[in-house]
């Protein structure tokens, strides 16, 4: 019986993300940007390559913003992206931002997309 993976979710304070997320025996990471103000959706993106060492980097950024500028966006050949069918991600939206004292903070969401 296979199992898919767990994602799990972290709140973060960011003008640019509501949550972020690693699976790391997949090196996945995912964003979860703020609503639309046009449709009220927030897109969620995954990006590959994505080790565990570089999401607790990010993770504890003192601006995941500037982080992902940095160090992801700019990579794109590195870290190739795919946005996520949000239909498809099972999840709820975060609560208020609100960045987390520790990984074990954050509720597991079911990864629902084959990577």
């Amino acid at each position: 019986m296979s199992t898919t993976p767990q994602i799990v979710m972290h709140q973060v304070e960011s003008s640019q993300f509501a949550a972020i997320g690693h699976v790391p025996e997949l090196n996945v990471l995912a964003i979860q940007f703020h609503p639309k103000k046009s449709t009220g959706q927030s897109d969620i993106y995954h990006y590959q390559n994505f080790s565990a060492e570089l999401f607790a980097e990010f993770l504890g950024a003192e601006s995941q913003g500037s982080f992902f500028i940095q160090r992801i966006k700019k990579f794109a050949a590195q870290f190739p992206y795919s946005k996520i069918d949000q239909a498809a991600f099972n999840h709820t939206a975060p609560q208020p931002a609100v960045k987390p004292a520790s990984l074990a903070e954050a509720a597991p969401v079911k990864l629902s997309r084959e990577l």
